[in-house]
């Protein structure tokens, strides 16, 4: 009798941890359906890391070799690697289980070629939908082998990018980079708590996560026309000179996009400074701006 009672208790026991892995598998399952990202931790493709992401522009001379400086990497393992050059992975105990690294050590990249870039997955952008765009970043200081290590971290710049299509695009609903064009880059993200304008995204060495609403609750009518002829969306994420002997990493552990529901109405009072598409004010009478005029009637011309 005393067999059956422990046998039943195990059974019972055995039964509520399944109930609870599966609850747990389920509430996560649902979170990640709220992301509209795919692959934004590198995990949905073992292996590809990558999927999804454009990091490959062998047909622009400038960024040829931008492959060969993009990784993935765990604590302690690369994931992704597309040269042999596999320096010190420089892990924390607060590290994600894996993230993407833009490599901005050699200035030679940073400084006379622009940068080394990557674009998270293309998405389906509704102009008339608000979203929440969420990332996971961090910047560190690393070096070349012989290169005085003195300095800070590399600049970087994580912005959304707004695209329509081109006039030449292959049109489909998985679309390349290159056929498509920006038709809204908006601010960068700022990391460092205090930027609210600026070009870069004030990284800082610990890891942080930042989240901004697109678009803006303030943005002009300008910008909203702007914004009716997009449909599609990608991050941008860049790792540049950021001055003499500032070279290093650029980590991304995470990107999170979730629709917030209708876009809010824009509302402008006539004659009142403005803000347009790129984020100056424009009002009447300074120098070296223009008035934005709402849409309304067409008057009609006076006879003289």
């Amino acid at each position: 009798m005393g067999k059956w009672i422990v046998a039943l208790s195990l059974a019972i026991l055995l039964a509520q941890g399944a109930g609870v892995s599966a609850f747990a598998q389920v509430r996560s399952t649902k979170d990640d359906a709220k992301n509209l990202m795919p692959n934004g931790r590198f995990l949905d493709n073992p292996d590809d890391p990558l999927e999804g992401w454009t990091y490959i522009f062998t047909d622009n001379t400038h960024y040829m070799e931008n492959h060969k400086h993009v990784w993935v990497v765990s604590k302690d393992k690369y994931l992704f690697s597309a040269t042999t050059d596999t320096p010190d992975i420089m892990s924390s105990p607060n590290d994600p289980e894996r993230w993407l690294r833009l490599d901005g050590r050699d200035k030679k990249w940073t400084w006379e070629i622009g940068g080394i870039q990557i674009y998270s997955p293309i998405i389906r952008y509704d102009p008339k939908k608000s979203y929440k765009v969420t990332v996971r970043a961090r910047s560190l200081h690393a070096w070349l082998p012989g290169v005085d290590s003195k300095g800070g971290n590399p600049s970087s710049r994580i912005y959304p990018i707004l695209y329509g299509w081109n006039a030449k695009a292959q049109k489909s609903n998985e679309p390349q980079i290159s056929d498509l064009h920006e038709g809204v880059r908006l601010q960068p993200m700022y990391f460092d708590g205090k930027s609210v304008t600026g070009a870069h995204s004030g990284l800082q060495t610990a890891w942080k996560t930042v989240s901004v609403t697109i678009p803006s609750h303030d943005r002009s009518e300008m910008m909203q026309r702007k914004l009716e002829d997009c449909m599609w969306l990608a991050v941008k994420f860049l790792v540049m000179d950021g001055g003499e002997l500032n070279t290093g990493y650029l980590d991304i552990a995470e990107v999170k996009v979730e629709e917030m529901g209708p876009v809010n109405e824009v509302k402008i009072t006539p004659g009142a400074g403005t803000k347009g598409a790129d984020g100056k004010s424009y009002s009447s009478g300074s120098s070296g701006t223009k008035t934005l005029t709402p849409v309304g009637p067409v008057p009609v011309n006076k006879k003289k």
